[in-house]
């Protein structure tokens, strides 16, 4: 069994509603995947409880912006909560410096090849995010 867990800043928290509707089809398909509630990096922070007890096996979809790569540099926990996981997959909300060290993400492929609010076309980053996560999922599968 895999747990997904999408982290994201509260700041970007319409994106992220949007994306979890958008994966409404995925996470009924794929039946040996456990997706949790998005995660947002200040609740986690404000909480004390910056690492929830985490699965066995797990992916983490970090949905990329200043504010979330802040907190995730800033927060060594959040860093290890990243970092631990099996498959970490970029999603790139808005331009940000998350491809160079020492952001868990440098090197990885994102979702879609544009950031989400550099387009009109949410829809469409959203449906490539989607096409592509499902790719990673099958293939671990």
């Amino acid at each position: 069994m895999l747990t997904v867990y999408i982290l994201a800043s509260r700041k970007e928290a319409r994106f992220i509603e949007e994306f979890w509707k958008h994966l409404a089809l995925l996470r009924r398909q794929v039946r040996s995947v456990i997706w949790a509630t998005p995660l947002y990096v200040e609740d986690l922070v404000a909480s004390n409880a910056v690492v929830p007890v985490m699965a066995e096996g797990y992916v983490v979809i970090g949905c990329l912006s200043n504010r979330f790569v802040s907190e995730l540099l800033d927060q060594p926990a959040l860093r290890e909560l990243v970092e631990g996981a099996r498959i970490m997959v970029p999603f790139i909300i808005s331009s940000c410096q998350w491809n160079q060290s020492p952001c868990p993400f440098e090197g990885k492929m994102p979702l879609a090849r544009e950031a989400l609010t550099s387009t009109l076309q949410h829809d469409r980053v959203f449906v490539e995010a989607v096409r592509r996560i499902r790719e990673v999922l099958v293939s671990f599968l």
